[in-house]
C-alpha cells in the first residue's frame, strides 16, 4: 500500500496518519514550519523529514538516542548545511561534496542535504511488516546539470535497522560528476571506545590537519591534531575534555571482510557494553598485525546490540561499488 504526502496533511498538532502491525505513523509540524514524519515500531521510533533532504532527524531505539547532540533542538527552514546540522542522518552530494575550496563554487556538502523534494511516499507492507518512507528531487541548473534523485528509508517492526537506498538518475544528454556522502551522526559516550578494522597507525589513519574556512579553533586545536597525526589512537577513547570542538576528520583506510564489509563500532563498558553493533568482523580475513584484538571479545559476548550503523556504512559501501559498475548517464541503481 502507498501513501502519497502532501505538505497540506502536516500540521501544528501531531495526527496519527496510520497503524498496523507495530507500526504507529504519525505526521506533525515544528515550530518552525518543517514537516515531520514520526515512525514507531516495536523498538523506538525515528524522525523523518520527507520535504528536507530527506533526513532521518531523529533515531531513537531501546530506549537510547542514537543522534549527536548539537544546537539544533528543531530543524530550520534553510538550504545551508551549517544552518540545520542537527539530523541522525543527512544526505550529502550530489554535484559537490565537503568543503568547497578555492577553486570551487560549491556550497558545503552539495545541493541535498536540505534539498526542497518535490514528492514524498510512505509504502507499507503487511507481508514483510516493513515500512518505507521515500521521496524524489529533481536538480537542474541550465546547461549544467539535470539529475533525479531518488530516497527511501525502510523499517521492519521488531528491527532497529535502518535500510537506506539513494539512487541517481541522469536526465542530461552527457555524463554527470556523481559524489555521495552518507553523512551519519551517532552520539558519542564519554569513556566509550572505538573500534574499527584497519591498521591503527598514522598511515593508515590520517588525521586532517588543514582548517577549512568554516571551522574557528580553539586555543590548542592545532596542537591536538599534530598529536593524533603522530598516534592516532589518542582519539579511540571518548574522553571528556579531548579538543574534538569544533571537529576532527580523519580519513582511514578501512579493511573489508570476506563479505566485503568494513566495521566500525564504539564500545561501552559495564552494564551498556556497545552503541553500534556493526556486524560480526570474520576474524580469520583479519590479516596479521590487526591491532586491536579485543573486538574479538566484544561479538561474543551475550547481549543484543544496537546495528544502526552496520546499515549505514552497507549502503555507503554498496554505493561505492555501484559507482565503480556503473557509467553515468543512467540509473544507479
Amino acid at each position: 500500500m502507498r501513501i502519497e504526502l502532501y505538505d497540506l496533511m502536516f500540521n501544528e498538532k501531531e495526527r496519527l496518519l496510520c497503524q498496523f502491525d507495530a507500526f504507529s505513523i504519525t505526521t506533525f509540524r515544528y515550530d518552525s514550519g518543517v514537516a515531520a514524519l514520526r515512525i514507531i515500531n516495536a523498538r523506538g521510533e525515528i524522525i523523518v523529514l520527507p520535504f528536507q533532504g530527506q533526513q532521518v532527524w531523529r533515531a531513537n531505539f531501546d530506549g537510547r538516542e542514537l543522534t549527536m547532540r548539537s544546537m539544533f533542538d528543531e530543524p530550520v527552514f534553510t538550504r545551508e548545511y551549517l544552518e540545520n546540522y542537527g539530523a541522525f542522518m543527512i544526505h550529502c552530494g550530489i554535484t559537490g561534496l565537503g568543503a568547497p575550496g578555492p577553486e570551487d563554487n560549491h556550497s558545503l556538502h552539495g545541493e541535498l542535504p536540505n534539498a526542497p523534494f518535490n514528492s514524498a511516499w510512505l509504502e507499507l507492507d503487511p507481508d514483510k511488516r516493513s515500512t518505507k518512507v521515500g521521496g524524489t528531487y529533481k536538480h537542474t541548473v541550465a546547461f549544467s546539470t539535470n539529475y533525479l534523485a531518488t530516497i527511501e528509508t525502510a523499517l521492519t517492526a521488531d528491527s532497529s535497522l535502518l535500510d537506506i537506498a539513494v539512487s541517481v538518475e541522469n536526465l542530461k544528454q552527457t555524463p554527470m560528476d556523481l559524489m555521495y556522502l552518507g553523512h551519519a551522526n551517532f552520539r558519542p559516550v564519554d569513556g566509550g571506545e572505538l573500534h574499527y578494522s584497519a591498521f591503527y597507525n598514522s598511515k593508515s589513519v590520517r588525521v586532517r590537519q588543514s582548517i577549512p574556512s568554516h571551522v574557528n579553533p580553539k586555543p590548542g586545536y592545532k596542537e591536538f591534531l599534530s598529536k593524533l597525526a603522530d598516534s592516532p589512537e589518542i582519539h579511540h577513547t571518548l574522553q571528556p575534555g579531548l579538543a574534538f570542538d569544533p571537529e576532527v576528520v580523519f580519513e582511514i583506510d578501512m579493511i573489508n571482510d570476506a563479505d566485503g564489509f568494513a566495521h566500525a563500532l564504539q564500545n561501552i563498558l559495564m552494564v551498556q557494553r556497545t552503541m553500534f553493533d556493526v556486524g560480526p568482523i570474520k576474524h580469520q580475513s583479519v590479516p596479521a598485525g590487526f591491532v586491536g584484538p579485543q573486538i574479538k571479545t566484544v561479538w561474543e559476548l551475550p547481549f543484543r546490540p544496537h546495528r544502526e550503523s552496520r546499515d549505514i556504512r552497507r549502503k555507503k559501501q554498496k554505493a561505492e561499488l555501484k559507482r565503480s559498475r556503473v557509467a553515468i548517464p543512467g540509473a544507479l541503481r
